[in-house]
Formats: C-alpha cells, structure tokens, sequence
C-alpha cells in the first residue's frame, strides 16, 4: 500500500514506475488530492496522517528533530494509536 503526497496520476519519486505498478496490480495506492496535484513537503506532512490511522502502531527507531518520522509519530499521538519503541528480544 502507497500513500501519495500527490495525485495518483503523479507518482513520486518518477523512477519507481516499476513498484507503483506492483502495487495498483496487487496492493492500494491511496491519495487524499485530486489527479494532477503535485507532491510538497507540506503535503507528505499531512499525508503521514493516513500512514499512522491505517498503521496497528508507529514505532520510531530513529529520527532527526525535523523529520517526516516524528511527524507520523504526532499524528499517531494525536489519533490516539498505539506509539512506541521496538524492542530487540
């Protein structure tokens, strides 16, 4: 399953045409925007809301202060999913 920061119809990064076909073939590839709406940082933000609301739990093994990890880490907080670290056994 893929969820786009764009449209359907603008895949992102271009050359992972191969993958995203895959992917409509056998899985799900998702997005909130209409067709033509280009991928922007502000929309991968926004995007990693339905990444953690579809997710059975966010686990953040590393992440810098600034990043689209710890952004879908807040809006798992905030949907009230399960968040945590992984442990090694």
């Amino acid at each position: 399953m893929a969820f786009l920061a764009g449209g359907v119809d603008r895949l992102y990064p271009s050359g992972h045409t191969e993958l995203f076909a895959r992917m409509r073939r056998d899985g799900a590839v998702v997005s909130e925007l209409p067709c033509g709406a280009s991928p922007t940082r502000w929309r991968f933000l926004l995007r990693n809301r339905l990444i953690a609301a579809v997710s059975a739990a966010t686990v953040v093994v590393e992440a810098g202060a600034r990043s689209g990890s710890l952004n879908t880490a807040n809006h798992a907080v905030a949907l009230e999913r399960p968040l945590g670290p992984y442990r090694v056994r």
